[in-house]
């Protein structure tokens, strides 16, 4: 489909054709020079410190949500929810506590990642 995507830029075609052989044919028989505008080849020294830039803020993320999911469960094991349900559901009383456990860390976790950004974005206003 991104190939089909790349053929129909150059040939000023509709994108939404369905990828078949002639336009698979088409994409192999463009000349090295019409492949170069498509795939540039290495990035800029800016282009692979953004990608750095996001890979770090993802990893930062994901690190966030699992530590906040594991403190607000650790919170919440010492409350005792089973008064609030009926007798004898505990599979709703566990349901109950894993999607507060996610929606108490995640409010957490963006709060933080927030307070991060925020701060980063400081250094622009000086």
């Amino acid at each position: 489909m991104l190939k089909s995507f790349y053929v129909s830029l150059l040939n000023n075609q509709s994108t939404n054709q369905p990828v078949n052989q002639s336009t698979s044919q088409r994409y192999i028989d463009l000349t090295n020079q019409q492949k170069k505008k498509l795939f540039p080849g290495k990035l800029s020294k800016e282009g692979e410190k953004m990608f750095v830039d996001l890979g770090v803020q993802a990893a930062i993320s994901i690190i966030s949500h699992s530590v906040f999911i594991i403190i607000t469960w650790r919170a919440l094991q010492s409350i005792r929810f089973d008064v609030l349900f009926k007798k004898h559901k505990v599979f709703e009383v566990r349901l109950f506590m894993v999607i507060l456990t996610i929606v108490i860390a995640s409010v957490l976790s963006h709060f933080f990642l927030d307070l991060l950004n925020w701060s980063q974005q400081l250094l622009y206003l000086f």
